[in-house]
């Protein structure tokens, strides 16, 4: 499958965001879905760089996370257009690495600015234990 294809179908049909392990304090990661009628797409993308597809009676997605998600999103990066600027943050925020009392700082940083490129509102923000919107208010 040529990339720009690929990247293609990520800008129209994909999205990045970020999620919360419950089980650690400080463990975000960011997460790349793409949703499309055309499963066998889904299939090929598996194949290519992993992850999980989910199908329904019409339609699938697949979810890329962690490295996979990374590695995605800088095989088709030279092909982005609208979505360079968060796959930018993505990548940052696996590449650069600062010791332990900076780091759960550095990663909140890369995520507000996340929220702000990408315009979040009330209702992408999670509530309860995996909450990114409570992570981000915790204390240094």
């Amino acid at each position: 499958m040529d990339k720009s294809y690929i990247a293609g179908i990520f800008e129209s049909c994909g999205y990045i965001t970020f999620k919360k392990d419950i089980r650690t304090k400080n463990s975000v990661y960011p997460v790349v879905i793409i949703k499309t009628s055309n499963v066998q797409i889904l299939e090929e993308l598996k194949k290519l760089y992993g992850g999980s597809v989910r199908k329904s009676k019409n339609a699938g997605k697949i979810i890329l996370s962690h490295r996979k998600a990374l590695n995605f999103l800088k095989d088709i990066y030279d092909f982005l257009n609208f979505k360079k600027e968060t796959a930018d943050l993505i990548i940052e925020f696996y590449e650069v690495r600062f010791t332990r009392h900076y780091e759960a700082q550095r990663k909140k940083d890369i995520v507000r600015k996340f929220i702000e490129i990408e315009g979040w509102n009330k209702k992408d923000y999670k509530t309860g234990n995996s909450s990114i919107k409570k992570w981000l208010e915790e204390a240094k």
